[in-house]
């Protein structure tokens, strides 16, 4: 330990010592790099030499205020040896004013004679010199302190890190080589005073030096701003500048200066990309402007060509339901007149040959045949058009169709009337199209054995459903179906272009376990209200 003690000891030196080798006091170095019992023997024969001095006075002095000298010795102690010096110094003092001065002199004796008024001089003195041993420890320490920061600020000011300088209202009175390097002056134009802030700055940045003066005399310090100086080569420069005031009369601060000449470019091509990047943004905005407007000219030329098909698609239709009808009048009116003529004329015929066993046969069979013909010219007409549906309505031409297709197929067939709604023509023309289309792809495709028919009314819908139970729909073609409305054949998307055109829709659901069509039709206000009775046929 206690050689750790003094290793502290001697580094703590070293530290003092190289403090006060930077600060500019050799003589005080020197005392100071000497071992601290050298230095109290010093103070001893400092305090020993001013008692010397006081002793060659006493004939013209006296033995009165005998500490004259030993003033001068705690002085020279406290300012160059320390602190243990000094004491020694002071203790040294006092005895030997006690044996050298007071009465009885040379010696140390306690004696009456002593008159206190000497051992309150003496006291007097121990005080006021321990307050001057504090007081030139503290100064110590305090310009020591002082003279680190100056030499650190002098160390940062010619490391010419940033350029650092420091000026008044006339001039500028110091500057460190990285400030000079950037205006492109000399020390020598430094020293000589040539270099005037005042005439290097613009006109119209005086201004801001004024205001930043006001700001220094009013805060001690100014908020960086930035200005131009005009360098030695005729160009201007601009600059950030930032002060503190070192003195208030006469004014004098100090400034560091960034060049912003960097920042400046980095600005300026900022700005350039942006510019250019704006611009390429512009045009990219048009041209992305230009497809979209490209893009809306086609989708409606598309939209009016799908309107123009769907009206050309439904002029078909009605075109077709049209034909039906005058093909189903011509059946009916013309064929058949022609074939109930032919039959009229095989019963004359027949009275004839009446006689003739052959010829009465073949007569026969002439009217058997035209009475088949005469039925399928029948049957033919009622399906293109069914009279039943012009003259009764949609329930009785539904009733008459499943019961046809019931015998005609072999399918059970369930008609399911629960509410039947007011409909139009229009409307009960296009629900027994899809009743006909439905019923003829179940005895096509389904291989269903049963069918299920149900129109019902939910009070602002009409619904129309043909659920049959056989293998149903793949359900690729199913989707393309949904997505597109094709891709199983044209009866579907011909029913969906019917109902479309009444403002409904058709959806198809299918399953192994069979296929579902329904049949939606919007329904007028006034024909919201369904009819009370509901009807059910199971046709086998």
């Amino acid at each position: 330990m206690l050689h750790t003690s003094r290793k502290s000891g001697h580094l703590s030196n070293r530290r003092l010592l190289e403090r006060l080798l930077r600060t500019g006091d050799p003589f005080r170095a020197g005392l100071f790099a000497l071992p601290t019992s050298v230095r109290c023997l010093l103070a001893v024969g400092v305090t020993l030499l001013a008692l010397w001095v006081r002793y060659l006075l006493l004939p013209w002095l006296g033995p009165y205020n005998a500490y004259h000298t030993l003033w001068a010795a705690l002085v020279f102690s406290a300012w160059y040896l320390g602190v243990g010096p000094s004491i020694v110094t002071v203790i040294v003092g006092i005895l030997g004013v006690w044996y050298w001065f007071i009465p009885p002199v040379r010696s140390f004796s306690l004696l009456a004679e002593r008159s206190r008024y000497d051992l309150a001089g003496m006291c007097t003195f121990g005080l006021l010199a321990a307050v001057l041993i504090v007081l030139g420890h503290q100064s110590r320490r305090t310009r020591a302190k002082l003279r680190k920061s100056e030499f650190r600020f002098r160390r940062l000011v010619d490391a010419n890190i940033i350029p650092i300088v420091s000026a008044n209202m006339q001039e500028i009175t110091e500057a460190n080589d990285a400030f000079l390097n950037m205006i492109g002056y000399t020390r020598e134009e430094l020293k000589s005073g040539s270099i005037d802030w005042i005439k290097m700055t613009p006109p119209g940045d005086l201004e801001k030096d004024a205001r930043a003066i006001e700001e220094l005399k009013e805060k001690g310090h100014c908020t960086p701003y930035e200005k131009q100086y005009v360098l030695r080569d005729g160009s201007r420069v601009s600059f950030l500048i930032g002060a503190a005031m070192l003195s208030l009369s006469p004014l004098e601060w100090l400034c560091f200066v960034v060049d912003l000449r960097d920042l400046k470019r980095v600005e300026a091509e900022l700005r350039r990309t942006h510019a250019e990047l704006e611009q390429k943004v512009a045009q990219r905005t048009h041209e992305l402007a230009e497809t979209i407007h490209n893009l809306q000219s086609e989708m409606q030329t598309r939209r009016t060509t799908e309107q123009q098909l769907r009206e050309l698609s439904a002029r078909l239709l009605r075109l077709q339901d049209e034909e039906r009808r005058r093909l189903a009048r011509d059946l009916h009116d013309s064929t058949g007149q022609t074939l109930t003529a032919l039959k009229l004329t095989a019963a004359s015929l027949h009275r004839f040959v009446a006689g003739i066993p052959e010829a009465s046969k073949l007569v026969g069979d002439l009217n058997a045949r035209a009475d088949e013909a005469l039925q399928e010219i029948r049957s033919m007409s009622h399906l293109l058009h069914p009279p039943l549906l012009d003259e009764v309505g949609f329930a009785s031409a539904a009733r008459w169709y499943v019961e046809g297709f019931a015998k005609r197929s072999g399918i059970r067939s369930n008609l399911d009337l629960a509410s039947v709604p007011q409909l139009s023509k229009e409307e009960e023309l296009v629900f027994f199209r899809v009743l006909q289309e439905s019923l003829t792809n179940v005895l096509k495709h389904s291989g269903s054995d049963a069918v299920d028919i149900r129109l019902t009314c939910d009070g602002r819908n009409g619904v129309l459903s043909i659920k049959d139970y056989g293998k149903g729909i793949a359900s690729e073609k199913l989707r393309v179906f949904r997505e597109t409305g094709v891709g199983v054949g044209v009866g579907l998307g011909g029913m969906k272009q019917r109902l479309r055109e009444l403002g409904g829709h058709l959806k198809l659901e299918s399953e192994r376990t069979g296929t579902c069509v329904i049949a939606t039709l919007p329904l007028p206000q006034a024909a919201n209200r369904a009819a009370n009775k509901s009807v059910n046929y199971d046709v086998s």
